[in-house]
């Protein structure tokens, strides 16, 4: 369990303060990228003669990663209106896996997508493979 999964299980921390913690890691993870694509570029420049013509330089709005606000959204934003329009589409993320979740689409215990049917087909079956369902009570599904 990383240390970020560990804060999350942790009643002591809210939301905000995960949040928080999370978007430290992205920019961490971003400046990460940007560093690798531009040793990248400043390789192939130096290995075919290519200095006077290109530069290494990697813009943020070219490192694309979905938690990359700036690549993401693109655009004229302020950094400002990045991290609020960012904030508002990661919460609406966290609320429809969590409804997908208690939907059945999506279970905690198990990664990727569970359950794609209509209709309920084949829902007993997918879920009565000998673990236990995310919202068991009783032995039955809780309704």
């Amino acid at each position: 369990m990383t240390a970020f999964e560990n804060k999350a299980a942790n009643p002591t921390y809210n939301l905000s303060t995960i949040y928080a913690d999370w978007q430290t890691q992205n920019r961490q993870t971003i400046a990460e990228m940007q560093r690798l694509e531009e040793e990248n570029n400043r390789l192939f420049i130096e290995a075919y003669g290519l200095q006077n013509e290109l530069s290494p330089d990697v813009p943020l709005e070219q490192i694309t990663l979905t938690i990359n606000p700036k690549y993401r959204y693109g655009g004229n934003l302020s950094d400002e209106q990045l991290a609020q329009r960012f904030q508002s589409n990661t919460l609406a993320e966290l609320i429809s896996y969590a409804i997908g979740c208690m939907m059945g689409r999506y279970r905690l215990d198990k990664p990727g997508l569970i359950y794609a049917h209509s209709g309920n087909i084949d829902f007993d079956k997918i879920y009565s493979d000998g673990t236990t369902p995310p919202f068991e009570k009783g032995g039955n599904f809780c309704t």
